[in-house]
């Protein structure tokens, strides 16, 4: 029998070979099942375990009809470079899923079309599925919704089935938007995303919830919301500036920095002629000449977490349906 320092990598068919049993044996001490004797089961555990033998993934995938795969819904809509968010959402459910011996199958859809998805479920590639956005009569939830599959989404949904996990959105920018008028700020304007996200919906409610809880009327002309292009910022930041806007408040850090962008070409300096913030913190804001106040989520833990308990319910556990996680408040000198 070889030594405990040996590095080989054995097969199923080398094991049986060593103990001078069938691969029927083999297998049949491994997963607990079939007709074996006690003793022979203790002899092949022990010498998997001395050598850290690992089953197959594909070969136990067929043998048990599984793949040992996720699907990971990313939007299609946006470059992912540019957005921070997605890619460290990815890396956390990544991380979890190697961590529990699956494989992340990426599917890439818009909106309107999970076409894609629905190509990976028809040829049976996944045997759960997490997607990374919700929207408005969302394709994803929708065609989930006729699978037998678990899935669960990052960010809310007025669907009960799929498992909700996401960081509290509304609370924050309530949190981050009363601070602000706390402070004395007043005439605050908001650049949003596309109104079918619905993240962008939630963020803009709790803009509306801290001028509410402190009895500050809305000016509804600085909202603008369904900005999605610099263009589109551009005659936004020149709206809200024409009315008197104070503080410039965007949806995430993609509008942000067009925003910073706009502000400079304009030559108007921050926070001396207009403060601006944002309601998604990422590196670039943190590194800008002048640092931007922010909210802080953690797009990884959320990623490892949504991970988690899908892969908990796959696997017959009972998990929670909500799940919220926290988030940070960062004041910065665009505020001051």
């Amino acid at each position: 029998m070889a030594q405990t320092t040996d590095r080989k990598i054995y097969t199923i068919d080398e094991v049986a070979r060593e103990l001078g049993i069938s691969k029927t044996t083999v297998s049949r001490a491994i997963s607990g099942k079939g007709r074996i004797s006690a003793e022979t089961r203790a002899r092949v555990l022990e010498f998997i375990q001395k050598h850290n033998y690992r089953p197959n993934m594909v070969a136990r995938g067929l043998a048990q009809s599984r793949t040992y795969n996720i699907c990971l819904v990313l939007p299609s809509d946006h470059a992912i470079d540019d957005m921070p968010f997605f890619q460290r959402c990815m890396a956390g459910v990544c991380e979890m899923a190697a961590s529990r011996d699956y494989d992340v199958v990426l599917s890439m859809v818009t909106d309107r079309d999970a076409s894609h998805l629905q190509r990976i479920l028809e040829n049976r590639k996944v045997e759960g599925v997490l997607s990374t956005r919700t929207t408005v009569e969302d394709p994803v939830v929708s065609l989930m919704r006729e699978s037998e599959l678990p899935f669960a989404v990052i960010g809310t949904s007025d669907d009960p089935e799929p498992i909700h996990v996401d960081n509290d959105q509304r609370d924050a920018c309530r949190e981050l938007t009363f601070i602000l008028l706390m402070r004395g700020i007043r005439n605050m304007g908001l650049i949003g995303g596309n109104p079918r996200h619905l993240v962008n919906e939630n963020r803009l409610q709790g803009f509306l919830d801290a001028h509410e809880s402190l009895g500050i009327p809305v000016r509804q002309e600085l909202i603008r919301m369904g900005v999605i292009n610099d263009l589109q910022v551009s005659k936004a930041v020149e709206e809200l500036l024409a009315a008197g806007c104070e503080c410039i408040v965007s949806g995430d850090d993609t509008i942000c920095r067009l925003v910073m962008t706009d502000l400079a070409r304009r030559r108007m300096r921050v926070p001396e002629d207009v403060k601006i913030a944002s309601f998604y913190n990422s590196v670039l804001l943190e590194q800008s000449a002048t640092p931007v106040t922010s909210l802080r989520f953690d797009a990884r833990e959320l990623g490892r977490t949504a991970c988690k308990l899908l892969l908990d319910r796959m696997n017959g556990l009972e998990v929670q349906d909500e799940t919220h996680l926290g988030y940070q408040v960062i004041l910065r000198e665009s505020t001051k």
